[in-house]
């Protein structure tokens, strides 16, 4: 799956590569692991799209879903979408947003998912999250900031500081 012209294209090695969107603004693209689903970002919202080019779904508008249930980060500032990622072997899309003004620049270390196949978005950090990163099952998410890297069950649940500050070690506090 990639982006040419702002729409979402797959290719499969064989037949030519087939249009699946027509909007024009699509920017990011993943697809699950069972290449079933592509996830997009359209704007700041997550969408996406079966692989046969099929029924075209808004999963979450950030701005609408996750300003009001997060931590206002300062005045002026605007959420973006930051980091999406499918959760191995399933259709649930992890992300991540961040504040900014005209550039994202301020990560928001929150950490939500939405199911593709049923899209009600969940939050399970509004912080102490960073970059996603699954385990090869996908059973586990380490989250990696610039102060801690952290591990936390798929569900949300059993966050544990997996490696304290090397800063914090070095100074002997």
């Amino acid at each position: 799956a990639y982006i040419l012209d702002g729409n979402v294209r797959i290719w499969d090695g064989g037949a030519p590569a087939r249009q699946l969107t027509s909007d024009g603004d699509a920017t990011r693209v993943k697809i699950s692991d069972d290449g079933a689903v592509i996830a997009y970002q359209r704007g700041q919202s997550l969408w996406t799209v079966n692989v046969d080019g099929s029924s075209p779904r808004l999963l979450v508008d950030i701005i609408s879903y996750a300003t009001p249930v997060l931590p206002e980060r300062g005045a002026g500032l605007s959420l973006f979408l930051d980091q999406f990622e499918f959760q191995p072997n399933t259709h649930w899309v992890y992300f991540a947003t961040v504040w900014g003004g005209e550039k994202p620049i301020i990560k928001s270390n929150d950490l939500h998912r939405v199911n593709a196949d049923v899209p009600t978005p969940q939050m399970l950090l509004d912080r102490d999250g960073g970059t996603i990163t699954f385990s090869t099952d996908g059973n586990l998410l380490a989250l990696a900031s610039l102060t801690s890297i952290k591990v936390i069950h798929a569900d949300g649940s059993g966050l544990v500081t997996a490696l304290e500050p090397i800063m914090r070690a070095c100074s002997g506090t």
